[in-house]
């Protein structure tokens, strides 16, 4: 049953214009459970079982600009799905290279608090997958932030409460959006090892070639470095600011009840 509101997620983000192809596969691979713990992806029995407050949110449902903040899930299931995807295809030649030199390129690489990586295909997996998430939330953060501030604006402007001070507001945070976007797609940190059981980050970013490669392979070139690049986010984003102009020009009026 899980795995029903798992291709639903798919489907949903795909309408969205976010990358979806590889969700796809996994979701036909894949069994998937729950967990009172983190979500943990098992790539010998090729299980998934997701957080019960994160699965609690995948079948209520979402939508952009509404009030669960979304964006937490979608880096669970975009991180967890890249694990999945590797392993699904890790036989296939282009992706047995890409696993190969990524882990060459993470042997030996620093690690925070000092000392070198000795499991650097961990490191490798976890920086893959977790650029894959940060990429595919941030993006969607964004269109989510953009939705939620339409719909405030939409709200005060057809009840009649609209104000000039307001849209103003409004207006000086909605053009802060593109600039956050792009200096948080500017992130290349990403990856980790475990020693006595306990989570530390390498202090090397990902090579131009892992980050290519999770560009176009996984990514299917829907997350761009630039939001201006985006041209679903840029349609949002100048419709939005449409409104707000016009809701400038409108006389509030007063809501007749019935």
């Amino acid at each position: 049953m899980i795995g029903w509101y798992f291709n639903r997620f798919v489907e949903q983000v795909d309408s969205y214009e976010m990358p979806a192809r590889f969700l796809r596969v996994v979701a036909k691979k894949y069994t998937f459970g729950e967990t009172s713990g983190i979500s943990y992806t098992n790539t010998w029995l090729n299980t998934m079982d997701i957080n019960e407050s994160q699965l609690a949110s995948l079948k209520s449902g979402f939508r952009p600009g509404g009030t669960l903040g979304e964006s937490t899930m979608i880096l669970t299931l975009y991180h967890e799905s890249t694990h999945a995807y590797l392993d699904l295809k890790e036989n296939e030649q282009k992706f047995k290279e890409f696993i190969r030199d990524g882990t060459a390129y993470y042997r030996l690489a620093p690690l925070q608090g000092g000392g070198t990586a000795d499991d650097p295909d961990r490191i490798f997996q976890e920086a893959a997958a977790s650029y894959v998430a940060h990429r595919a939330a941030t993006w969607y953060g964004a269109y989510d932030e953009i939705e939620s501030y339409r719909e405030g604006t939409d709200e005060k402007t057809w009840e009649g409460h609209g104000d000039k001070a307001f849209y103003d507001r409004v207006e000086t945070r909605v053009r802060k959006i593109p600039g956050e976007y792009d200096q948080a797609m500017r992130d290349r940190m990403f990856g980790y090892q475990e020693k006595r059981g306990v989570q530390v980050s390498t202090t090397q970013g990902i090579s131009a070639r892992i980050k290519a490669f999770c560009d176009d392979e996984i990514l299917e070139g829907k997350i761009p470095d630039y939001f201006v690049k985006s041209e679903f986010l840029e349609r949002r984003y100048e419709s939005l600011l449409t409104l707000i102009a016009q809701s400038r020009t409108l006389v509030p009026v007063e809501v007749i009840k019935k």
